[in-house]
């Protein structure tokens, strides 16, 4: 895959063609920081680079054929043509077929992913026990009010909004049938 090294001058090579590229053209639909990640596919890290997306690697480091991010520049398959608004000069698709032929040399070395870190996970709000909220008290207390009306009436009480009064058992009836 990767020469365990890349040389100064493929680095050079990526941070001046390549990586300019990928930002200008492909992360918006392939970063974690897309919107809406498309076709499963990340480019913004190596790792995920050569792992690829639903349809295979999009970067096969030195194999050109084998690496979906070719054929897709290209635009000579139908189902695959990136970026989709507008196609690539030939001068930016000979500068992605040459990086790959050099072994895609990319000194990226941070990972990105769609999976979530599991220990941020534990601290998502998701997964932690419900915990009852303090009930106010209020300027004018009823007994016949919920906890729920007590946490509004406060809410109401802290910006000077008075409540309605009750509603009779004729409005109430109307409210409860109204179709």
């Amino acid at each position: 895959m990767f020469a365990s090294e890349p040389t100064h001058e493929g680095v050079e090579f990526f941070e001046r063609k390549i990586r300019p590229l990928l930002i200008a053209k492909c992360y918006s639909c392939h970063s974690v920081k897309a919107e809406k990640v498309k076709g499963a596919l990340l480019l913004d890290s190596r790792a995920a680079a050569l792992k690829g997306g639903a349809t295979g690697p999009a970067v096969v480091p030195g194999e050109i054929e084998k690496s979906l991010i070719v054929k897709a520049v290209r635009y000579k398959d139908e189902k695959l043509q990136m970026p989709p608004d507008e196609q690539l000069d030939e001068h930016q698709v000979a500068d992605v077929e040459a990086w790959i032929r050099m072994g895609a040399p990319d000194p990226r070395t941070e990972i990105t992913s769609l999976t979530p870190d599991p220990d941020k996970a534990k601290n998502f709000w998701t997964f932690k026990k419900p915990v009852a909220p303090a009930i106010p008290v209020l300027k004018k207390d009823h007994p016949m009010l919920t906890p729920i009306d007590r946490i509004v009436r406060a809410k109401l009480e802290a910006k000077g909004i008075e409540s309605n009064a009750p509603a009779d058992k004729r409005t109430l009836i109307r409210r409860a049938t109204f179709d």
